[in-house]
């Protein structure tokens, strides 16, 4: 290899190496500003933490089931021929209040029934330890790449995308529990 090929070489490093630092977008607190977009925004689903889930209330059209947490054990109540294993009903709660935040899809959409919310596909009610700490979550139709599920909080406009498993989850729930459902 000769000195004037090996100075080309540096040469063009130089330039693509400019080029990279001069064209890439800047992150956050430098002098070109925010670069997130409206539709990067991100908020938890639920305002209580898994541990503080004493009871849930699973409702589709065809049912409902009920469960209540004793210690780390789930148990259901109703049906009561259900057979819905704890660790089901665990994992579908660590679903809906996972410690990474939901991502907003839409702040305040007028048409729910498009991502699958007016009529939903699921309801959840989830009592908190306390008795007047009751949220419900609509949970609705998966996203178009099918990766995920559209949510929402009943006292809140914004429409979010969690993980495809909880609507998997809530089927196996359905099943387990003899409540029909699509």
């Amino acid at each position: 290899m000769t000195w004037r090929r090996i100075a080309v070489y540096y040469l063009l490093s130089i330039v693509l190496g400019g080029y990279f630092l001069v064209s890439r977008p800047r992150s956050e607190g430098t002098l070109a500003g925010p670069t997130k977009r409206s539709t990067d925004q991100s908020a938890r689903l639920l305002p209580f933490a898994r541990d503080d889930i004493q009871e849930l209330t699973l409702r589709s059209d065809e049912g409902a089931v009920t469960a209540h947490r004793t210690g780390q054990i789930w148990t259901v109540l109703s049906p009561a021929e259900a057979k819905v294993n704890s660790a089901l009903v665990t994992s579908f709660v660590e679903n809906l209040t996972a410690d990474k935040e939901a991502r907003i899809v839409a702040e305040s959409p007028s048409d729910l029934a498009a991502y699958g919310l007016a009529p939903p596909y699921a309801t959840v009610v989830i009592k908190g330890k306390n008795t007047d700490e009751v949220e419900t979550v609509l949970i609705g139709n998966r996203n178009p790449t099918g990766s995920a599920i559209y949510a929402r909080r009943e006292k809140a406009p914004q429409v979010v995308l969690v993980g495809y498993s909880v609507r998997s989850y809530a089927d196996l729930i359905f099943e387990g529990a003899g409540v029909g459902k699509k």
